[in-house]
């Protein structure tokens, strides 16, 4: 395996420590080959079930907390037919854990002994948590005003954290600038944190009989999670075993929406969808050719209509972060435009578990 750059084509070996391209763009790695039916280690109960697609085996793999493998629930939402992923059941409690595995594992091979990473909590809790059981020492970054239970999170795994005032793009200055003299681990980066997400698709697909889904509904920050889906479906599409990819919907907060036009730059306002508050998303051209290449497309929910799916979404017992709840919004407005089929196969992810922002959302749902 080999990273090249999308924006020169430059290639560089898989040992190179690097985390994006001379030129500034964001490094790739080339599609795998496929994990098919025959291929799955069905005695792992865990992501690693898919290793002939993975960059690693899990004999060679030297941290890991048997992530992965997360249930995919079927249930109603408006009165139509939903399979939700529940990716807030993960070992950190978000989807992250999936890519963080690859990246710290690659580290570890490679020798790194010190990094820093920006985040606005669950990536941050997710690196701290693996780092804490690889050895490795590490500083993330955070917004100040990040969610109480995740910044402990971070602190209690025994990470060094710092709370940056400011915005999402004033942490990302800090952790780069502080990692001349360290690695900069960045989940958004990191091209083999999609390497971990892709594995999202191969459990969708085997979940469902080993069939695809229709649509798939995302939330989108810096887009991991649906260049994972898209990678990984692409590969399985590969190998034959469907002719046409899944749709992918992919929402943002209409507070900070960038990838509505990426022409124009955007002046964010707070969101309660904290986890996806990324004014400028370093794979954004990336993530719009995905979705236009499925038949997808990109929208962006409301603070009132987030916090009325996530009240809802409460009450069918499914206790999920703000970011979570916009997928949820932004597949009922999708039932409202009329672009889904009554029969359509739904997948809906959830990202990250409301444990992390308890006092947020009780005084959310209180107000």
């Amino acid at each position: 395996m080999n990273f090249f750059c999308r924006e020169c084509g430059k290639k560089y070996s898989i040992e190179d420590l690097v985390w994006r391209c001379s030129c500034g763009g964001c490094l790739n790695t080339v599609p795998s080959e496929a994990c098919l039916e025959p291929d799955i280690k069905h005695d792992q109960h865990s992501l690693w079930r898919y290793e002939k697609a993975l960059p690693f085996q899990m004999s060679d793999s030297l941290v890991s907390f048997q992530e992965g493998l997360t249930p995919l629930v079927q249930d109603t939402w408006e009165n139509h037919g939903i399979h939700l992923k529940l990716d807030y059941l993960m070992p950190t409690g978000s989807f992250k854990d999936r890519g963080v595995v690859m990246m710290v594992n690659y580290l570890k091979v490679l020798g790194v002994n010190n990094v820093a990473e920006d985040s606005s909590g669950n990536a941050g809790s997710s690196l701290a948590a693996y780092c804490a059981k690889a050895g490795i020492q590490c500083d993330i970054f955070a917004p100040a005003n990040a969610a109480e239970g995740k910044l402990a999170q971070i602190a209690l795994y025994g990470a060094v954290l710092h709370k940056i005032p400011g915005t999402r793009q004033d942490v990302t200055i800090a952790a780069q600038q502080f990692a001349r003299n360290s690695f900069y681990a960045s989940h958004n980066w990191h091209p083999l944190f999609l390497e971990g997400t892709k594995t999202l698709a191969y459990e969708v697909w085997e979940q469902l009989g080993y069939c695809f889904p229709d649509n798939i509904f995302v939330p989108i920050g810096a887009g991991s999670s649906l260049l994972g889906f898209y990678k990984g479906f692409e590969e399985l599409m590969l190998a034959g075993m469907s002719s046409t990819m899944p749709r992918i919907f992919g929402f943002q907060a209409e507070n900070c929406s960038p990838l509505l036009d990426l022409s124009h730059d955007i002046v964010p306002s707070p969101t309660i969808a904290e986890g996806i508050a990324i004014a400028h998303p370093m794979r954004g051209k990336e993530i719009t050719d995905a979705v236009d290449k499925t038949g997808g497309s990109i929208g962006a929910v409301t603070e009132e209509e987030i916090i009325a799916a996530l009240r809802k979404a409460s009450l069918k017992g499914y206790f999920i972060e703000p970011t979570s709840a916009v997928t949820l919004a932004g597949f009922e407005k999708s039932l409202r435009s009329g672009v889904i089929p009554d029969d359509a196969v739904n997948v809906i992810l959830l990202t990250g578990s409301g444990l992390k922002a308890a006092n947020e959302i009780t005084a959310l749902l209180r107000n």
